[in-house]
């Protein structure tokens, strides 16, 4: 029985040695890979790594995007078309310099005629600025309608346009006959500044900081392409006068550039 033993200790020990041995130069291999330069596994590895450190920064964006987004409830969306007559941003009564305004984003928009455009360019394109409507509900644009009448006096100074923003999947699904239901419904003046988006828009949205989707927003944009002012809701007296005064400092700027 003892040397049964030992015979299978023995067998034992020629079994584990190959083992041992393999294990041990597998070792030395990736410590001289260190040294050298990493094989091929290591390289893998390290790709590896990477993605998933990747993977894991893009899920904790979408999160941080998501509970910013649940942050704000419908609920207060109506609260401020009710109570606040619309106003989804604090009043502005001073416009900001140039160099502490952000830039207006580049959006692709179409006329009545179903031409492409970019918006930036054609918020830019005059010498002293526009003065930028977007809605995307009724009572929206109803708003914004009593924006482009009070401002109507600032025709001559500087250009306003409208943009419709036609989110939902079904809007472009039905884009011809909204199209043609659009040219019958806008006034013929406004025809020729009354712009429409289809699709997502929340990237814009966020960068223009337009977080109630029910209500209109007035952004004064310079040539530049830089938003000096921002307005939403219905208009009151003491914002109107601002803009007019606003649109008199650009007017003033721009001609001060020309010379």
């Amino acid at each position: 029985s003892h040397l049964r033993c030992a015979i299978r200790a023995m067998a034992r020990q020629r079994m584990l040695r190959p083992r041992v041995v393999l294990h041990r130069s597998f070792c030395s291999s990736h410590q001289n890979a260190a040294t050298e330069g990493k094989s091929m596994w290591g390289r893998f590895w390290d790709r590896e790594y990477k993605r998933r450190e990747e993977a894991k920064e893009k899920q904790a964006k979408g999160w941080e995007k998501l509970q910013k987004e649940m942050s704000r409830s419908k609920l207060q969306d109506y609260y401020d078309m009710h109570r606040k007559r619309g106003k989804a941003t604090p009043k502005m009564l001073e416009m900001k310099a140039r160099a502490e305004s952000f830039k207006f984003p580049s959006m692709e928009i179409e006329d009545l005629n179903g031409n492409k455009f970019d918006l930036l360019e054609i918020a830019s394109k005059d010498r002293v600025g526009t003065l930028v409507h977007m809605y995307g509900t009724q009572l929206a644009q109803e708003m914004g309608e009593k924006w482009l009448g009070e401002c109507s006096t600032l025709i001559p100074k500087i250009p306003q346009i409208e943009v419709a923003l036609n989110e939902t999947w079904y809007a472009k699904l039905l884009k011809p006959l909204t199209s043609r239901n659009l040219k019958k419904w806008v006034p013929e003046h406004r025809r020729d500044s009354y712009y429409k988006r289809y699709g997502n828009t929340k990237e814009e949205r966020a960068s223009l900081g337009m977080l109630n989707k029910l209500t209109n927003y007035v952004f004064l944009v310079d040539s530049s392409g830089a938003v000096r002012w921002i307005g939403s809701g219905q208009p009151d007296d003491e914002e109107i006068a601002a803009l007019h005064k606003f649109v008199g400092v650009m007017s003033r700027e721009a001609k001060s550039k020309k010379r």
